[in-house]
């Protein structure tokens, strides 16, 4: 079929159809009067389009086979194929674009004219044709032409947005997981989940064990989800290990953690989290829980024997000189374990819209035994269903057994040292102020990584270093009585009046020194922590040399003196090269 070109038409000076409507659009018109096809293909030349004209729907789905048209109008009694035919075969042909289809027929019968609509038309017109009422049909039908295309730029634009989202997510989840927080958590006593709703999850649970033997633990909730929440558990991990291998004490990662997430996070961003700190020599766990779900403490045969509630607000809530680091203590027992869950787990829904529940936790808890992960795991999967998940789910389940926590490397396995071994010596003495507010733990520390390190010799030396530091300091200058700590009817005690007596020290000092010599085989490094100031009220127990303290110590060092009435300690530890 010919095509004509605005070119060569003449013009409607009395078109009410706008100049330039359809210009760089093509129409198809496909009608077997060519009275009718004349009238159309004036009206639409004059509007701007290139024309296309048949007179049978062969005709027309040949034409629309090699170009795609913008605008088909037809009439529904065609020769051969009916225009219900045509406008069917031009859908199939272009299942993904959108073309106005306009059916222009005589017929009246309210049947036929369904029908149109039924095949795929946008509209119809019934003969006979007026200028104005065609313009308005055009109009209608090129108007939503474009806000379907407007629509298509849309979704393609969502679509590769999505994509790249899900690319950052990718890179964001693969840079988490590489933190490592798996590897510190694959202990022989330690059990968790993690089951995010999207790609990157809200929760996190981080493990590390302190250079003085505590297993420590990050049990948290971000608000939020995806990207946002993702950046936030960067931040958390890179400072919460940085200082449990430092060995800082709870209360200094728990102020250090509130100070950066409010430092660096929008204002509506804040982390429920509880803090964890458990010591096997001692049986000591401390828990600071700011906003989580209660952590539950449960006897061997799953009766739950205590529980640490929320008695603060998440980290990132309050300014550094409103938040309290103070954490709750008590002691365990061989055998019991601490379980930790999220509000996805409590709050978990099923079909019925009932929520899984604290109680249904304490139940599956009781019933479950060793493996309680994963036996309430399968408990909420029977209970949700085929209920989409609507919050990231996270349970933690650490045993208090002794012996596995206790596990230390062989102390006289080769060292892979980074430095070459050097004569060295250096002393930090504290007075009764610095005490009251510093732990000399983790800068002695930092000190000796800096001139020695000593790789992973670095657990059993800060482990010395630590042990003969409180003894000091607690049975020292503070006068406690250490086998308080024992008795569990003492344990609330003896941190009660630790926290008492050393906000009330007004005299006294340690001294901790190190001496460190190299020889063929490796070195020696001798740690010496001695206290001055309250000769006259030195406790008693600073004369027991049977502490498990001590035996600890002695345990990982070549000797271990004491003199001056168990005021002073020195503790010689060898180490050898690889």
């Amino acid at each position: 079929m010919p095509r004509t070109t605005p070119a060569v038409a003449d013009t409607f000076t009395a078109s009410n159809i706008s100049r330039n409507f359809g210009d760089g659009l093509v129409a198809l018109i496909v009608d077997d009067s060519e009275i009718d096809q004349y009238l159309v293909q004036r009206m639409l030349l004059d509007a701007g389009f290139t024309v296309e004209v048949a007179s049978s729907a062969e005709d027309a789905i040949a034409l629309a086979s090699n170009c795609q048209p913008d605008l088909v109008c037809c009439d529904v009694r065609l020769p051969g194929a009916d225009g219900y035919a045509l406008c069917s075969a031009v859908r199939a042909r272009y299942p993904d674009a959108y073309i106005p289809f306009l059916f222009i027929t005589a017929l009246s019968d309210e049947r036929d004219l369904l029908k149109c609509f039924e095949v795929g038309a946008d509209d119809v017109v019934v003969k006979p044709v007026t200028q104005t009422l065609l313009r308005a049909k055009l109009t209608a039908a090129l108007r939503t032409r474009d806000m379907h295309q407007v629509l298509e730029r849309q979704r393609d634009q969502l679509a590769l947005f999505r994509t790249d989202v899900q690319r950052d997510m990718e890179i964001a989840k693969t840079i988490i997981d590489n933190l490592g927080s798996e590897k510190t958590l694959a202990l022989p006593n330690v059990s968790y989940h993690l089951q995010p709703m999207d790609t990157l999850n809200g929760d996190l649970i981080i493990g590390g064990r302190s250079p003085g033997g505590a297993q420590c633990f990050l049990f948290g909730d971000f608000t939020g989800h995806g990207l946002p929440a993702a950046i936030g558990v960067q931040v958390v991990h890179g400072v919460f290990c940085a200082m449990v291998a430092r060995g800082h004490a709870i209360e200094c990662i728990a102020t250090e953690l509130n100070r950066k997430v409010r430092q660096l996070l929008p204002r509506d961003r804040f982390l429920s989290a509880a803090l964890i700190e458990i010591y096997a020599d001692s049986g000591t766990i401390s828990v600071w829980n700011g906003g989580m779900p209660e952590l539950l403490v449960c006897s061997k045969d799953g009766r739950i024997k205590k529980s640490f509630r929320s008695t603060k607000l998440p980290l990132g809530v309050l300014p550094a000189d409103e938040f309290d680091a103070t954490p709750t203590r008590r002691q365990l027992h061989e055998g019991d374990s601490l379980f930790c869950y999220s509000d996805g787990v409590i709050e978990a829904l099923n079909s019925a819209g009932q929520m899984f529940g604290v109680e249904r936790v304490k139940l599956a808890l009781t019933a479950a035994g060793h493996d309680v992960v994963e036996a309430l795991c399968a408990d909420l999967e029977r209970h949700s269903g085929a209920t989409p998940q609507h919050d990231d789910v996270s349970m933690l389940h650490v045993r208090f057994e002794p012996d596995i926590m206790r596990a230390r490397h062989d102390q006289h396995a080769p060292v892979d040292m980074s430095r070459a071994a050097t004569h060295w010596h250096c002393c930090v003495a504290l007075g009764h102020d610095a005490l009251r507010s510093t732990d000399p733990i983790p800068v002695v520390g930092a000190v000796m990584d800096a001139i020695q390190g000593f790789g992973p010799r670095n657990d059993e030396i800060y482990m010395v270093v630590s042990a003969l530091f409180s003894r000091a300091l607690e049975q020292g200058l503070l006068g406690l009585d250490a086998s308080l700590k024992c008795d569990q009817t003492g344990f609330a005690s003896y941190y009660h009046q630790l926290e008492e007596r050393l906000t009330g020290l007004t005299d006294g000092s340690i001294e901790i020194g190190f001496a460190h010599t190299p020889d063929h085989e490796g070195g020696v490094l001798e740690i010496t922590v001695s206290e001055r100031g309250r000769a006259q009220a030195a406790s008693a127990s600073l004369h027991d040399n049977s502490h498990a303290d001590l035996e600890a110590v002695r345990d990982v060092c070549e000797s271990l003196e004491l003199s001056d009435g168990g005021r002073r300690a020195v503790a010689r530890y060898r180490w050898y090269k690889g």
